[in-house]
């Protein structure tokens, strides 16, 4: 017997086309028995075969359904801070995304000229997606659109940032966020999920340069380059995604 997490299975079961009945047929379990594993909030226990059948199904890591480790690998490159205040269905939510975001992020850095700006500014391949995910994740939090629109700013408890678990852990922190902050970050996943949806198909390049001026990143040197911020929806290479700080540079 192995232990098993309700809320993240639920999670698992809401985030896919499966229903209760459906799935308990295709792993060979009975419906009323998948809808106890559901219910409550403290982790249960089921066979290490039903477990696995399920995580085959609802296509997650088996382990995620224990509820204590990596929840999806596209989360592993995110500040802890920031990917612990995920729930269970928007950490899914937002692996879905960045699984789209990563493999269009590829295609575009096969452009020659891209591979050669890589070069010039000895900029790896792994820090242009750690920005890509970081201003994505950015972008489907209600406390970042609250400090672009009004007059709010967010608490800066620090009791909040710092947790001791380990690095690449994600547990449930029901603490870290609101129902209010989930029900947001759902609606921004599928939100820029249809926006970018022509990016991710190849029909349409993304403008780099304005993803940095939307996360908060902008120029106000006179360093070279069109002006920011940008409105004209430009294509940019994803070098001008890194913020002129981040290459010891003045912004």
């Amino acid at each position: 017997m192995v232990p098993i997490d309700p809320p993240h299975l639920k999670a698992a079961i809401e985030a896919s086309t499966w229903s209760i009945q459906a799935l308990a047929t295709a792993t060979g379990n009975h419906s009323q028995t998948l809808d106890h594993l559901t219910k409550g909030d403290s982790p249960k226990r089921c066979r290490r075969s039903r477990r696995q059948a399920l995580a085959d199904k609802l296509g997650v890591p088996e382990p995620w359904l224990e509820g204590l480790s990596v929840a999806v690998p596209e989360l592993s490159g995110v500040h802890r801070r920031l990917a612990i205040r995920l729930s269970p269905r928007l950490q899914l939510a937002v692996g879905g995304l960045l699984r789209k975001a990563t493999k269009a992020l590829r295609r575009d850095l096969r452009e020659p000229d891209v591979t050669a700006e890589l070069g010039r500014r000895a900029l790896g391949t792994e820090t242009v997606q750690t920005y890509l995910s970081r201003f994505l994740l950015e972008l489907i939090r209600l406390d970042h659109w609250r400090s672009q629109l009004t007059t709010w700013r967010p608490s800066t408890d620090s009791a909040t940032l710092s947790r001791p678990e380990a690095s690449g852990v994600l547990w449930d922190l029901k603490d870290l966020y609101t129902e209010e902050d989930d029900r947001t970050g759902l609606a921004m996943v599928q939100v820029l999920e249809a926006a970018l949806d022509p990016w991710f198909r190849g029909e349409a390049r993304l403008d780099y340069d304005r993803l940095r001026v939307l996360v908060g990143y902008d120029r106000t040197g006179p360093a070279s380059g069109p002006p920011h911020p940008r409105y004209e929806g430009q294509a940019a290479s994803p070098t001008r995604m890194i913020p002129l700080v981040a290459l010891g540079m003045p912004e």
